[in-house]
């Protein structure tokens, strides 16, 4: 790529709206302490389009998926997750409704999320005023009322510590188990102690669906290589077969919405997120053009429109960016259609190359990757800045009927000032060993044999997807993008979203209560989890 082609040149004025957000909230705060969000629109269904890092357990039930996991070319969870227990979907559905889909152990983990990898009759979870997790994060609860009580009795060991009679602990789980199987009695019982946990979504019904995929492309597949233009048969089997595409995904929703439990359980107003991208430059390479090949295209990614008028050449359409974030803009375009009235669209960009492990020069166990580093970080930013500026040509147009309901998610920002300091959050610089970490279930109650600074890694052992302490910063990240733009679902609302929130002195939490700068997060008041051991 030219040097003076620079993708950040350009790039769009943020407005308030989209740039409350990682660095940016320092210079919004002089003027404002934080957003002024008066009515707050809420949604009952959360749609999710993308890859890896939301998958919930699609691609391993796949062919490729279970051939990838043979040759350990791709590395899941027994839970069918890229993490080593929760990625941030996961996070945002269980802080939504008390329910988590990682039940106990593998077999109900996969048999619960399986009913919300399309829309079905299952696909719909009640939202509960309070949940296990609620119970056991104690510095998070500000009640404990009987049932915590009766929990700790049975018990009797610590939870964080390794219990050292085997007959002691199995008679322990069975008395939860069987506390668990007579909840509604327990609950019943314990109801003028349980603490009001402030919502008013409190046992309404909301849906959830994930349709991500890992190894989903955002470019389709016409802007590709065939065959006769790569000649590198392993390259084509992986984009074409390995790999899927954003394309199948709308696809399957615009099916399914249509269908009869699409349109009985899912006409109410719905957050479709879009998170997607990486693969087409960290996995499948995706050329940068410089402005020689691209002769008479826009100076820059910001101004978007320019780009939408444009027209690259007709063997030149197998590269470049904006294929690639093009196919976001038709994705919405074609959900538009079909999705019920009032809905919204949260657009993440993809974070710096440099959060994962396999990239970093010194610490990475594959060279490949770290040569490759310098192009993956380009392309990034490239396409962070013209994902940009397609949300800002929306909102410039008023005659758009998706002005006021695109919205951008900075995970970019928010991921570069964790990684710039990692011991705000507790967290270390290098990836998971190989088979030391089990996968984490929240409910399961049991003893964590993974090695206490195992958890505290950024990366799983493949390098590159971030551990489940990751993933629960940019759960909460997604959740305070969706409250600035006053988007309320299930318990994160307002009221609710501020008690539950685990780093509550974060600097993009919701609402912004701080002084005029960034404000380091309070990791030992907020989070027993992420404690030194």
């Amino acid at each position: 790529m030219e040097e003076e082609f620079d993708s950040e040149i350009g790039a769009p004025a943020q407005s308030d709206e989209v740039s409350l957000d990682g660095k940016r909230i320092s210079a919004l705060r002089k003027t404002k302490e934080g957003p002024t969000v008066s009515n707050f629109t809420n949604i009952e269904n959360v749609v999710i389009f993308g890859d890896s890092m939301s998958d919930i357990g699609r691609k391993c039930t796949t062919f490729w998926g279970k051939l990838g996991m043979w040759t350990k070319q791709m590395l899941v969870n027994e839970a069918g997750r890229f993490s080593d227990g929760r990625n941030w979907s996961d996070f945002l559905i269980q802080w939504a409704t008390g329910h988590s889909l990682l039940r106990q152990d593998a077999v109900q983990a996969m048999s619960t999320s399986i009913w919300h990898m399309g829309i079905t009759a299952n696909s719909k979870l009640r939202v509960m005023g309070w949940s296990w997790d609620n119970i056991f994060e104690k510095e998070r609860q500000p009640h404990r009322g009987t049932l915590y009580n009766r929990m700790v009795d049975i018990l009797s060991v610590n939870l964080n510590t390794k219990p050292t009679d085997d007959n002691a602990i199995a008679d322990s789980l069975k008395q939860l188990d069987s506390l668990k199987a007579n909840l509604d009695q327990v609950v019943e019982e314990d109801t003028e102690e349980l603490p009001s946990m402030g919502t008013s979504n409190e046992g309404k019904m909301v849906g959830f669906v994930n349709y991500a995929m890992g190894g989903a492309l955002a470019a389709p597949p016409s802007e590709w290589p065939t065959t006769s233009a790569n000649t590198d048969l392993m390259s084509y089997i992986t984009t074409f077969y390995a790999l899927s595409f954003l394309d199948d995904q709308v696809a399957q929703y615009c099916t399914e919405i249509e269908g009869p439990i699409g349109r009985e359980n899912f006409s109410q107003p719905t957050l479709f997120i879009i998170f997607i991208g990486l693969n087409d430059f960290a996995t499948c390479k995706r050329v940068e053009y410089t402005r020689d090949a691209w002769e008479g295209s826009p100076k820059n990614y910001g101004d978007y429109g320019k780009w939408l008028a444009w027209k690259p050449p007709q063997e030149k359409t197998i590269e470049g960016i904006f294929p690639s974030v093009d196919a976001i803009r038709r994705a919405v375009e074609s959900i538009e259609e079909k999705a019920p009235a009032g809905s919204h669209y949260l657009l993440i960009d993809l974070p710096s190359n440099r959060n994962a492990i396999r990239y970093v020069d010194g610490i990475s166990t594959d060279r490949q990757y770290v040569a490759q580093s310098s192009f993956v970080q380009s392309s990034i930013k490239s396409f962070n800045a013209l994902l940009a500026g397609l949300v800002s040509y929306w909102k410039a147009d008023v005659n758009s009927g998706l002005r006021d309901r695109v919205h951008l998610c900075q995970m970019s920002m928010m991921m570069d000032y964790v990684t710039d300091d990692l011991s705000r959050f507790k967290l270390r610089q290098e990836a998971q060993p190989p088979k030391e970490v089990p996968t984490n279930y929240p409910e399961s109650f049991r003893w964590d044999s993974a090695p206490p600074q195992a958890r505290k890694a950024v990366n799983t052992s493949d390098e590159g997807h971030p551990t489940e302490a990751v993933y629960e910063l940019m759960a909460q990240y997604v959740v305070n993008s969706m409250l600035e733009n006053g988007l309320t679902f299930g318990r994160l609302d307002e009221f609710y979203w501020p008690q539950l929130a685990p780093y509550k002195d974060a600097p993009w939490q919701f609402p912004y209560t701080g002084p005029a700068q960034l404000v380091e997060p309070n990791v030992e008041s907020t989070d027993i989890r992420h404690e030194d051991e």
